[in-house]
Order: C-alpha cells, then structure tokens, then sequence
C-alpha cells in the first residue's frame, strides 16, 4: 500500500489535471457547465499562478513556440475579420488562453514516465464513459452528448482511443492485459459501426496499418504487421458478415455534398489575394450551401484553416501537426504510440473539422491531446514505445 501510494505521489499534478479534464466533459451532460468549470476552476488558476513560468516553457520548445505563433496569429486575424464577428474576440482569447494552459499541463508533466501512464489510462477511461453515456442515455445514432454536439464527433474520439488500445494491447507484457486492451477496442469499434462515421473509419485504418508499416520497418519482424492486419481484416469484415446491409449503406451515402464544399471552400479562400495570403479571419462565418444542404462549416480541417488563418496561418498550421510523421517517416526518428493516433486523426479531419479552437467536444480528445501528446512523449529509445 505504501509503495502504492508513492507511485500515486510520484505523479506529476499536471496529470491529475488533464485527467480531470478528460473525464469531465465526457460526464457532465450541461456542456456549458464543463467549459466554465475547466475555464475558471483549472485554466484561470493556472494562468495565474504559473503564467509566467508558462510562457517560458512554451517559448523554450520549438512545436510549442509554433503553435504559439499559430494561435496569435489567428487572434490577429480578428483584425479583418467581418465587422460583426468582432464580438467574438473576448471568446476566442479565451478559447486560445485556455489552449496554452492545456499545452503547458501536458509539457510540464512530459517528462514523468508515470504521469504519461496516468493520463493514457484517463484517456481510455474517458472514452468507455463516453460510449456508456451514448448507450444508456442517448441515441448517438442521431444526437450528441454534452460537449460533443453530434455524433461523428463522438466518433472521432472512439476511433482515436480505438488505434490507442491497439497499441496498447499489443505492447502489453501480459495476457490478461492484453484481453483487456483489445477488449476496449472491440467496444470502441463497435461504437463506430453504429454510428457509421466514415471520416472516423478512415483514420482508424490507417492509424493501424501506418503504425504496422513502421514496426515492419523497424523491427523487420512480421508478428507486428500480422497482429494489425488481422484487427483491419476484423473491422472491414465484421459488418459485412453480420450484416451484409451495412456497407451497402455506407457506399450508398455517396460523398454527402463534400466535392460542392470543397469547392465552395476553394472559391472562398482564392476570391482574393488578401484572403488566400492572410485568410478571412477566425471569426469569419463558414456557412456555404450546396444543391441539397445549407453548411456550417467545410468539412476539412485543411480547408479551414486556409479560409479562417490564410497560407500564412495553415503555413504554421502544418509545421505543428506534420512535425512528428515528418520526422518518423523521412528522418528516421523514432516513434511513440501516440504518433499513429495523430496520423490516423491527420486523416479523418481531412474530411471534417471545422476551426482548432472549438473544443471541448471531440475535437479535443481526437486531435489536440493526440497533436500534444506525440510531440510531448517524443521518445529517446531505439524502439516504438507505448
């Protein structure tokens, strides 16, 4: 019990924290009750009491310093955004402030192997009350929960958690912590093939297989690659043998309007010079129409960002979010577990996604906490980690 208890000692506060974060927007149903929560009980005390020593840390490393510039780059793009929009500016600062103190928690407790452990497990916690919340109290077929204000976003996040037990499966030492993992990952594909989220679909697969193209790489050694495609075969078959109907339903849904958003987008952000260079703005409004539907946004995180923050904005964008498989796969750095969750999700939010600072919903557990952690957890080893 005592070594028990200096191990929990032993764990950096700033895990705690993030824990605390992830299990509360998956359980608290009033969404605006967890953001005020984590923006005047966790954020404000923090900006506080640590604000000073925050900036030197987030300036001390260059993803965080770019991320930085990111975000005070899209804060400036107030400036030209419309008129009427500029009410929103006390929002966002809000929304970017409470960014850099989730960016600061996550880096500060980088370096405790325990504290990694810690918020792994909290991650995977977070996503089995999520789906239990969408189970008993609510038809995520057609509604949300709490923060996550739709379905395929509650998608996101049990595709992200899905690649993350996986890996944590396979590295575990032993069989029943392995049963357990990939226990959690048949719950969270089940998840998936109810709600039908092919965006969430995609990065799953290849979250898997890019984390099998590395080991086979790496390690040279087959068992690695046999273990992912069997799970990819699984997935892909599973609904097809139980009910043939099913991916007749996902092919039949077409491309849901993406060609004419993509396309609205594309003559949004080269209408002009200004708007291709510089962007329309953060607080611009992304509404578009198509021959069926009116849309909120343009279903792409790429395409976003070019519209919201311009080539300078998706500029800095791209140097945060392709830093880590750059590395992996063309400077032969090593890689981390939470690398292939960032590369599944790199491939969902090309077909979704709306602006960065929209959490918290599913955007925050499948892309943010995956962007920081692979960048956080940058391994020293020679081998993938988990």
């Amino acid at each position: 019990m005592t070594n028990h208890m200096q191990k929990i000692q032993a764990v950096a506060w700033p895990a705690w924290v993030l824990s605390f974060v992830m299990l509360l927007f998956v359980m608290v149903s009033y969404e605006k009750l967890a953001v005020n929560i984590f923006r005047v009980a966790i954020c404000l005390p923090v900006l506080l009491l640590c604000g000073r020593r925050m900036l030197e840390m987030i300036w001390a490393n260059y993803f965080t310093r770019i991320l930085a510039l990111f975000m005070l780059w899209c804060l400036t793009s107030l400036l030209w955004s419309p008129l009427s929009k500029l009410g929103q500016f006390d929002n966002l600062a809000i929304k970017i402030l409470s960014t850099l103190v989730v960016v600061y928690l996550v880096f500060y407790m980088a370096q405790n192997p325990l504290s990694k452990i810690v918020t792994g497990h909290a991650y995977v916690l977070s996503a089995l009350i999520l789906f239990a919340n969408a189970v008993v109290e609510h038809s995520y077929m057609t509604h949300g929960f709490g923060a996550f204000d739709n379905p395929n976003a509650v998608a996101w996040f049990l595709s992200s958690a899905a690649i993350f037990s996986i890996g944590k499966g396979i590295f575990c030492n032993t069989i029943r912590d392995k049963i357990i993992y990939f226990a959690f990952t048949a719950v969270f594909i089940y998840g998936l093939v109810e709600i039908g989220s092919r965006a969430a679909f995609l990065g799953l697969i290849v979250g898997i297989l890019s984390f099998a193209f590395y080991r086979l790489v790496s390690t040279r050694s087959v068992r690695y690659m046999s273990y992912c495609l069997v799970m990819v075969v699984i997935f892909c078959l599973s609904a097809f043998v139980f009910d043939n109907e099913y991916l007749i339903w996902l092919l039949e849904r077409g491309d849901n309007s993406r060609f004419e958003i993509y396309q609205n987008a594309i003559n949004s952000i080269f209408i002009d010079y200004h708007s291709f260079l510089f962007g329309h703005g953060i607080a611009a409004d992304a509404v578009n129409f198509t021959s069926q539907h009116r849309m909120a946004y343009y279903h792409s995180i790429y395409l976003s960002t070019l519209f919201y923050s311009g080539l300078v904005g998706f500029f800095l964008f791209s140097l945060c979010v392709f830093r880590r498989p750059f590395l992996i796969f063309f400077k032969g750095r090593k890689a981390h577990l939470w690398d292939f969750v960032l590369i599944g999700m790199l491939a969902t939010f090309t077909f979704t996604g709306d602006r960065l600072f929209t959490y918290p919903n599913g955007f925050f557990y499948a892309f943010l906490l995956p962007l920081l952690f692979a960048n956080a957890f940058e391994p020293k080893d020679k081998h993938t980690s988990s």
